[in-house]
């Protein structure tokens, strides 16, 4: 029989006991019944109704289905019916985002259309002390342009470079 001995990270004030048994680490605690099968009891003598305990198994597996929740524990279900029971997390997990529409709309010629980004301040500069970047993408060809700055005053400089270079 392995145990574990929970203890407080400061003090080192031991806190409670736990012996494993098939690969569980069951805690032992001073009012805690001997039977392991009311355990679930001792800790939730606040929940009354069986829809609350169906709930409180939902959100401890890990939110399987109810119909799973059903075949563990079927004398929860003697009053409900599966079809009413509704978890809002599982709901917003299950969303999926609208995807992009496909764009047939890009440009037929080099820089007719260039999209632009300034990124930063970056909470650690790199080797040249830069702590910003400005980016440039031409919708034609893409592509990149990545230019480090030290401070964002320095974007309409180096805009008025870049622009010059296309125009060359």
């Amino acid at each position: 029989m392995t145990i574990c001995v929970l203890q407080d990270k400061y003090s080192g004030r031991t806190i409670g006991h736990a012996r494993q048994w098939n690969d569980l680490y069951y805690l032992k605690h001073p009012n805690l019944p001997p039977n392991l099968h009311n355990i679930n009891a001792f800790f939730s003598d606040s929940i009354t109704t069986n829809r609350e305990k169906v709930f409180l198994h939902h959100c401890r597996l890990g939110h399987p289905s109810f119909r799973v929740i059903k075949l563990l524990f079927p004398s929860l279900f003697t009053k409900l019916d599966v079809a009413s029971l509704n978890c809002e997390v599982c709901e917003l997990a299950k969303h999926k985002r609208v995807p992009f529409r496909v764009s047939n709309n890009m440009s037929t010629s080099p820089f007719y259309l260039v999209h632009t980004d300034v990124w930063g301040p970056s909470t650690v500069p790199n080797v040249s002390s830069a702590r910003w970047f400005l980016t440039f993408i031409d919708d034609c060809t893409r592509v990149n342009w990545v230019f480090l700055l030290k401070h964002k005053t320095e974007v309409s400089h180096v805009f008025q470079c870049f622009f010059s270079m296309v125009k060359n």
